[in-house]
């Protein structure tokens, strides 16, 4: 079985659709990262605890939404795609009243995601 095999149906049916490989590696390189975000929040633990509560806040927050945003994608499901927008959208808000500041960088991925999410939304449920 292949990565991109589970749940796959036949041509023409209604049944779910094969996960693209592409989204299979997303995920999976996500769920990669959401674990080195983890591991560094609890070997870097002093440091973490002097962050502002609004930066400790942001970052847990932040992880949340990944790894909800990863279960949508890897479930196939268009409300992830719809998530990371709301999340993207409440980062660059944020970033407005410079509470959290933003770099261009910040947004490559993200967005880079959310294009292809957009590029399979029909195929998500």
């Amino acid at each position: 079985m292949t990565a991109d095999a589970p749940n796959a149906a036949a041509p023409g049916t209604d049944g779910p659709q094969r996960r693209p490989l592409v989204l299979t590696m997303v995920c999976l390189v996500g769920w990669g990262t959401v674990a080195l975000g983890v591991a560094r929040i609890l070997t870097r633990w002093q440091a973490f605890q002097q962050l502002s509560p609004l930066r400790a806040a942001a970052t847990v927050l932040a992880l949340a939404v990944i790894v909800a945003v990863l279960v949508g994608y890897w479930r196939m499901r268009r409300w992830g795609v719809w998530l990371l927008a709301l999340a993207l959208a409440a980062r660059v808000a944020a970033s407005v009243g410079t509470a959290l500041p933003l770099r261009a960088v910040d947004l490559v991925l993200p967005v880079t995601i959310l294009a292809l999410g957009a590029v399979f939304f029909r195929r998500l449920r």
